[in-house]
């Protein structure tokens, strides 16, 4: 009798290619149906049954709800609901933080700043990793959060007034600086807001982002530099969890 196929659903919350080719190349190998509408179409499939889920629980109730109702085994690529207790496969956000460190000490740099734009706990991570690193060498870092800032805003003025905000920061620190942007996003806007005023990038500011999403950042004037995490093989490593 031939083997039943295993089908297994992707419920991520937060999506990346490389999360899904990782997911997808362990499938292929041992012959799994894989659901992957949601992926594209964000709409939950209420009633689905299968024989596993490979979710990223990010800030959607509805999505977290669906998975704990759906009863099947499940492994979550995020710590964003940790009291929800299932098997976990997670980025080491610490060890990226140490790699950029030490980037960064190895260019001779003393002045040193992270920068996160919202309240989430892989930010968090990355942060607390940076500064854990660059405190062992005995230097200390600035941590600019513009959820906290003041000048804090949501809605139309947000974009430019965090744009601003980030100008002024930036001209005020000393320099040369050193600046490990929270996401590749994060270390984008912070290149837009040094080019606004005049900072040269890397000789008085330079940038590292996270993640290396940015799909062409060769094509831009002032390319960015990004610590990968290496999403396709944690991809690969939760489906590998998720069949034990």
């Amino acid at each position: 009798m031939a083997k039943k196929q295993k089908r297994v659903l992707l419920a991520l919350g937060w999506y990346d290619y490389r999360l899904h080719q990782g997911i997808e190349k362990y499938a292929q190998e041992h012959g799994w149906h894989l659901y992957a509408d949601f992926a594209r179409e964000k709409v939950i499939p209420w009633g689905w049954e299968g024989d596993g889920i490979l979710a990223w629980l990010g800030a959607g109730d509805d999505l977290a709800e669906f998975v704990q109702t759906a009863k099947r085994p499940t492994v979550d690529f995020s710590l964003r609901r940790a009291q929800l207790k299932f098997p976990r496969v997670l980025e080491d956000h610490a060890h990226a933080a140490q790699l950029v460190a030490e980037h960064f000490l190895t260019r001779g740099f003393a002045n040193f700043m992270f920068y996160s734009d919202a309240d989430n706990w892989s930010y968090e991570e990355r942060g607390q990793g940076f500064i854990k690193a660059l405190a062992q060498t005995g230097h200390a870092c600035t941590w600019l959060r513009w959820h906290q800032s003041p000048a804090f805003a949501t809605g139309r003025e947000e974009w430019k007034r965090k744009r601003n905000w980030l100008a002024t920061q930036m001209k005020q620190a000393t320099k040369p600086l050193a600046v490990f942007a929270a996401s590749d996003q994060q270390a984008l806007d912070v290149l837009e807001s040094c080019e606004r005023v005049g900072i040269k990038i890397p000789e008085e500011v330079a940038i590292v982002g996270a993640e290396n999403y940015l799909l062409a950042p060769d094509a831009m004037q002032t390319p960015i530099s990004s610590v990968d995490t290496n999403l396709e093989i944690l991809g690969y490593r939760g489906a590998e969890l998720l069949d034990q």
